[in-house]
């Protein structure tokens, strides 16, 4: 019992001493914020009673001169009565920047645009030889025919001047069609030639030729399935891809560099492919070592007799 009436006792000191611990929580509190407050007024009366000195500001190439007591570029020009939420600015030195004064401050409009313009494209000419025509001679074989294009260029202006240009894309409209010419060899002087890898020197003729992007095929690729062409035949070295707008199926052709310091040798049309277009040709490569090695360069088609 006397233990209880002890521990009642007790209540109301405990009861005491938190209100007390309150209290003075509070009043530090308090404390904390004037000391905040009176450090604000200081900082206020700092910028208020410091002597302005020159600033220096140039807008769109006018310069002007003023006199501020702020440190920061986007404070001043704040203080000045530049909108600078009007639009896209470049500010030099940086905006949140302390600078010393006198200083120079640079501020620039930006702003940019996309033009969506129509655009031609100039047909290309394709010269293919032709030895029974006389040098100098040439006789179209298909006229060609101007492309359109629908071009969106980004445009970027620092105060109104372009600075930066670059084509984000490009829509075909209407397909460029390149020109076929025959072009007269005979009688042309015949230095080297011989020397060169052409189907004139193996002997045989050829009535026109022309330059195309090669790509090798790797049979490796439709291992350990048989490789088989669109013609139905075995694909196999000699037999190449071609488009069969530009070359038919079933032509004869002997294709070298178009230097001829080396050779493919003799090739048939007997394959088509889906990235295959214009002047383009997939060779058949017997290992894959030697499709690696060759890759993709340009060739010397000739369309023998």
């Amino acid at each position: 019992m006397d233990s209880r009436k002890t521990r009642m006792r007790k209540v109301p000191l405990r009861i005491a001493a938190l209100i007390v611990g309150l209290a003075l929580i509070s009043t530090v509190t308090v404390s904390s914020m004037v000391a905040s407050f009176l450090a604000a007024e200081a900082e206020t009366s700092y910028y208020d009673y410091r002597e302005a000195l020159p600033v220096t500001v140039t807008v769109a190439g006018e310069t002007t001169v003023h006199y501020t007591v702020y440190r920061t570029p986007w404070t001043i020009l704040n203080s000045l009565g530049y909108d600078l939420s009007a639009g896209d600015y470049i500010i030099y030195p940086w905006a949140y920047e302390w600078i010393d004064l006198p200083a120079e401050i640079t501020l620039t409009r930006t702003h940019y645009e996309i033009v969506h313009e129509h655009v031609d494209v100039p047909y290309i000419i394709f010269d293919w030889e032709n030895h029974t025509m006389d040098v100098g001679d040439y006789r179209y074989l298909r006229g060609g025919q101007c492309g359109v294009v629908s071009r969106h260029t980004y445009i970027r202006y620092y105060d109104g001047v372009e600075v930066y240009r670059a084509v984000w894309g490009e829509e075909e409209l209407i397909e460029m069609i390149p020109a076929i010419r025959y072009v007269g060899t005979r009688g042309r002087p015949l230095t080297n030639r011989l020397f060169r890898d052409t189907p004139r020197a193996q002997g045989f003729t050829y009535s026109r030729s022309f330059i195309a992007e090669a790509t090798a095929y790797d049979p490796s690729l439709t291992f350990p399935r048989t490789p088989i062409t669109f013609t139905g035949a075995v694909a196999r070295r000699g037999l190449i891809a071609t488009d069969p707008r530009v070359i038919p199926m079933g032509t004869r052709m002997y294709i070298t560099c178009p230097n001829g310091t080396w050779s493919y040798g003799f090739a048939v049309a007997a394959d088509t492919g889906g990235a295959i277009r214009g002047y383009k040709v997939d060779l058949f490569m017997c290992t894959r070592a030697e499709a690696l090695q060759f890759g993709r360069r340009q060739v010397k088609v000739y369309i023998l007799d």
